[in-house]
């Protein structure tokens, strides 16, 4: 599915638009790698729900209610005495990355005001919760990676948060720089190679821009206008005209979710108001079967 850096950079526009100015009314962890935070922002109840579920990790609001564990995970605790109760000033995405951080103010102990950032890191096996200090240091964090689990990147209380480790791929901001990439190709994979070269997309992000630039996903060799013209269809998928939330339905069921309807596929979508939303029902959907199979199991 595209849960990727561009259709996050979507889903952290609207959750700034919904929930900046609003307080954190309650924090529950329903599974031991799930947050659910609701939030009372512009006279309505909402509730985000963060997961880092290796399987499906995500972050979207939900209309779904959630009850308390019968013991309290100390990192459900920690979040509840730092962030609970505080005010979220904004929420952002790190540009090309699946790194979603929701500033938030709150009051200490000692009645000051203390700025933390909650960090959703939604990268697959890796994906992580984490609290930041004021000065960026890790406050607390739901996976504890020391340097025997990586060497690359640790993530302990009172470490400076470092940012994942550097892609070297580029990004879809300059139509040079995408060009430059398209000139290496040499045959093959087309958007296996795009896929390798550049940051942010999913393969169903890629293809749908490749498709609409060529009409098809498969060429051997690219020519000069060619490659202008696909280039500019990978900017263009950061176009915030082309919003457009749905699923991909398929026999009656949700197979996937999108920023806009994708056209490589032929599929039947539904459409929604918002991305959250699409979300929401996709992976209603997806944990409804996923429950199914586990009782049938």
């Amino acid at each position: 599915m595209p849960a990727d850096a561009l259709n996050y950079s979507y889903v952290a526009e609207e959750l700034d638009a919904f929930l900046s100015g609003g307080r954190i009314d309650k924090i529950t962890m329903p599974m031991r790698d799930t947050v659910a935070l609701f939030i009372r922002a512009q006279g309505k109840n909402r509730c985000l729900y963060v997961s880092a579920d290796p399987q499906s990790p995500r972050c979207h609001l939900t209309e779904r209610t959630f009850e308390n564990p019968v013991t309290a995970p100390s990192f459900l605790m920690h979040l509840r005495k730092h962030i609970g109760g505080g005010k979220i000033e904004s929420v952002t995405l790190t540009p090309f990355e699946r790194v979603i951080k929701i500033k938030i103010s709150s009051s200490t102990e000692l009645r000051t005001t203390s700025e933390k950032t909650l960090v959703i890191e939604i990268m697959g096996k890796y994906s992580n919760i984490i609290l930041l200090s004021e000065n960026g240091t890790v406050s607390e964090c739901l996976r504890h990676i020391s340097p025997d689990v990586s060497s690359k990147r640790v993530v302990l209380p009172s470490i400076k948060l470092a940012p994942p480790p550097p892609q070297n791929k580029a990004v879809c901001e300059s139509e040079k720089t995408l060009t430059g990439v398209l000139d290496g190709y040499a045959g093959g994979n087309l958007c296996g190679y795009i896929l390798k070269n550049v940051s942010g997309l999913a393969p169903a992000s890629i293809k749908e821009a490749v498709f609409s630039a060529l009409g098809t996903t498969e060429k051997s060799a690219l020519s000069p206008d060619e490659k202008i013209s696909i280039a500019k269809s990978l900017i263009g998928l950061y176009d915030k005209n082309s919003l457009a939330p749905c699923v991909a339905i398929s026999d009656g069921k949700p197979t996937d979710f999108f920023f806009r309807p994708y056209s490589f596929g032929g599929n039947e979508f539904k459409s929604f108001e918002t991305l959250n939303d699409a979300m929401e029902y996709y992976y209603s959907a997806a944990d409804g079967d996923k429950r199914k199979s586990q009782k049938a199991k």
